[in-house]
């Protein structure tokens, strides 16, 4: 309260003063004033002991000294000087800045910088006795117009910020590195570099991120201390300034509609067209288009005011420009950000991607944030993807997008994906969906019409006429898919009330659709289906673009999707064991040769009940089918917890089963399979009061046994795989189940084809 106290006493005499001042020079309505100010406080904290040592007289000529000096001074670096107030010991000078200068609080610095060099020469020759001991401490605050805020409260901001800045630690290591800070500043010594953001289902770059960089070498080379420090002394809103036109320059894109994303701190969003000029002027001097830029933006403090941010964004959105918010999940990024903003993309931040393929609280969260992302029409990017594990997870979760060293690391330029990464992605993205599906929007697609962007409207009106049943053309530059034109919102645009003035004569360009759907042929119909039904009301039945590696592969609808899903399940229903609803023999068919085309080790766990003939016989059919359904519950519970792209269970036939998976822990696995049958099993078939049953084996032996037990055989495969069938895996697996059977209890048989095969076996 106290300083509080102070600042009152100390502030509201000088608000008053500088109040008359703009009432004489911009007339009696403070609405007039439109342009940003500046202020400038400074004092001499060593007055005190200076009137101790030499009495209040060296004072108060110190004093005079610098109101001389003041009333002298027009302007300070290129700023107008409108007014200046001394309270005690403490300065205070309003000044306006040169039209058309954009780094306002470097402009400050820079005239605090001059007036501490001409009042310390006034010092030297006046008082050279004490120049000495005079030590300057300055500290400055913009003025910018609000239009729903009272000047006063502006004004008491801005003043607060200078005293706050003067008053911080002002040792000779913190002034050298303000002077460095400026020096990057004004030299614009910032390297940006840019990391590549991929769809994950496409597998080529969406865009990059525009990273800034220190010069190396220096305290500053790390982005975080740049940032961080300018913040400390007033300097981001200019650093940031840099920062964009740097990230803008050297963005060269050779291929076309890839998105730049610029990190933009939230308080850059308080100036109704500061951001928004810079943008504009430097976008028209690279042929960049706002659809190009995606604004990210990062909050080093929580937005107070989201009525009046969104305000400010609305702007930026109708000019074209795309909305992201960065490190959700993190920080200041709250689900409030998400619900209040609506962006049009949502980064996940890195503490929940790390190792999310192990934990399954990270899981639930990410697929949260997808489904809010869904509902508020947005895309997700999943950040700091650094292992294979992480990115299968992802996918499997339905992510879009994403970013981090595994899919490519900071550059100077822009890297495209590589062709191993390609490669790799096609095998998650294949690895990622769901056990039903075994077909991809790349083998129902159909081809589509293509015109280039710079066809005229009129012609595409032609076109439209002259073929009826065609709904949709796609927009390619060397094949490469870059927007879409739907027949009925083209008609539509048209039909305004200068709809056809406006664009009959112009390039279609200007009226497609330039972020439409666009997935890679390998992306499975159920995955398809959750991203095309998580489209926009607007976008719902829009063609879906499909690519090879980038171009164009051929067109879907929705319809065509919905068709060929109640297809497959039919087709599904109709190969699924009636008793289990297990996948049957075909299906196992196709998943083997599904894992031996993917060159990765796996393992076939066959499962088969002991004596089931005599339970069969003794309890009834209805009973052995409840030991039946017990086994294949027994196998779902057991892998419910590896990833779906790691686990296949089959039902063969009767009492027979098979697991597939490419889990290094196969064997394991079966010990988890063996233990949850008895279980399972103990739990439907309670023993009998003496604790045994008696039963006869294969060869009519009489045996005595505690329940129903089970033989498990384990397979593995290695790569590479051209020598190995499906005939020769079923083959060496019936040796293991042969040795299996021949233990009295539930027993489990491991074996290595490659072993199996050299020793000759079968």
């Amino acid at each position: 309260m106290e300083g509080r106290r102070f600042l009152h006493h100390r502030i509201y005499p000088v608000l008053d003063s500088l109040r008359m001042h703009l009432t004489r020079d911009y007339g009696n309505s403070e609405s007039r004033i439109k342009d940003p100010l500046g202020l400038i406080h400074f004092d001499i904290p060593s007055l005190a002991k200076i009137q101790t040592q030499f009495g209040k007289s060296s004072v108060q000529h110190i004093m005079q000294l610098i109101e001389s000096r003041l009333a002298t001074l027009r302007s300070l670096a290129g700023c107008a000087i409108i007014s200046h107030e001394t309270i005690s010991n403490s300065t205070f000078i309003l000044v306006k800045f040169p039209l058309g200068h954009g780094r306002l609080s470097t402009l400050l610095y820079d005239a605090t910088t001059s007036l501490s060099s001409t009042l310390s020469g006034d010092f030297e020759r006046a008082v050279p006795q004490l120049s000495n001991l005079i030590e300057l401490r300055f500290g400055t605050g913009v003025i910018r117009p609000e239009t729903d805020r009272p000047f006063r409260d502006i004004y008491y901001d801005a003043l607060v910020d200078a005293i706050v800045q003067s008053n911080q630690h002002n040792d000779p290591i913190r002034r050298g590195r303000q002077a460095e800070l400026r020096d990057i500043i004004q030299n614009q010594r910032i390297e940006s570099v840019y990391q590549p953001i991929v769809s994950l289902w496409t597998g080529e770059a969406y865009g990059y991120e525009a990273l800034s960089r220190g010069p190396i070498g220096s305290v500053f080379a790390t982005p975080l201390r740049l940032f961080d420090f300018a913040e400390q002394v007033g300097q981001l809103h200019a650093l940031e300034e840099v920062a964009l036109e740097k990230a803008m320059t050297y963005f060269q894109p050779e291929v076309p509609n890839l998105k730049l994303f610029l990190n933009i701190n939230a308080s850059m969003f308080t100036e109704e067209d500061f951001v928004l000029d810079r943008l504009r002027f430097v976008l028209e001097g690279r042929g960049l288009e706002p659809h190009n830029i995606v604004l990210e933006i990062s909050e080093r403090r929580s937005i107070e005011d989201f009525d009046q941010f969104n305000q400010i964004l609305n702007q930026y959105r109708n000019a074209g420009y795309l909305i992201a918010i960065d490190d959700a999940g993190a920080g200041y990024s709250s689900l409030q950000s998400i619900v209040s903003i609506k962006p049009d993309f949502i980064k996940i931040d890195r503490s929940l991607i790390q190792n999310i393929h192990e934990d399954k609280l990270r899981q639930k969260l990410v697929e949260a944030l997808c489904q809010a992302a869904m509902a508020c029409e947005c895309k997700v990017i999943a950040e700091g993807i650094e292992t294979s594990e992480e990115l299968t997870q992802v996918l499997h979760l339905g992510v879009p997008y994403a970013q981090g060293y595994l899919l490519g690391r900071p550059a100077q330029n822009l890297q495209p994906v590589s062709g191993l990464l390609r490669e790799a992605l096609r095998v998650s993205t294949s690895n990622a969906r769901p056990q039903s599906t075994f077909t991809t929007v790349g083998d129902i697609a159909k081809p589509v019409t293509t015109f280039t962007a710079d066809v005229e409207a009129r012609e595409i009106v032609t076109y439209f006429h002259q073929n009826e049943h065609v709904t949709g053309i796609v927009i390619t530059e060397n094949n490469r898919p870059i927007g879409l034109v739907m027949r009925e919102k083209l008609f539509r645009r048209l039909a305004t009330k200068y709809g056809v003035s406006l664009f009959w004569n112009r390039p279609i360009s200007q009226v497609m659709d330039r972020h439409p759907l666009i997935l890679d042929k390998s992306v499975s119909l159920e995955n398809s289906s959750v991203l095309s039904m998580g489209r926009s009301a607007e976008q719902l039945y829009d063609l879906i673009i499909v690519t090879n590696e980038g171009r164009l592969h051929g067109g879907l609808t929705v319809q065509m999707i919905l068709n060929s899903l109640t297809n497959l399940q039919m087709e599904l229903a109709r190969d699924a064991n009636p008793l289990t609803g297990l996948p049957g023999n075909r299906r196992i068919t196709i998943e083997l040769s599904k894992r031996l085309s993917e060159a990765k080790a796996f393992s076939v766990i066959y499962a088969d009940l002991d004596h089931f003939k005599w339970f069969n016989d003794a309890f009834g059919f209805q009973k052995g089918d409840h030991a039946i359904r017990a086994l294949s519950e027994a196998l779902r519970k057991s892998v419910a917890m590896l990833p779906e792209a790691d686990r296949f269970i089959g039902h063969i036939g009767g009492d027979d089963f098979i697991v597939i998976t490419t889990s290094e822990n196969a064997y394991d696995l079966a010990k988890t399979i063996r233990s949850t049958f008895h279980t399972e099993f103990e739990n439907a078939f309670p023993m009998p009061e003496n604790g045994s049953w008696t039963v006869r084996d294969r060869e009519g032996n009489v045996m005595e046994v505690d329940g129903l037990t089970i033989s498990l055989s384990v397979l593995r495969c290695d790569p590479p795989f051209s020598e190995i069938s499906q005939e020769s895996i079923a083959a060496c697996a019936g040796v293991l189940k042969r040795e299996a059977k021949r233990e009295s209890q539930s027993s489990i048989v491991f074996g290595v084809y490659a072993d199996m095969v050299s020793s000759q076996s079968v």
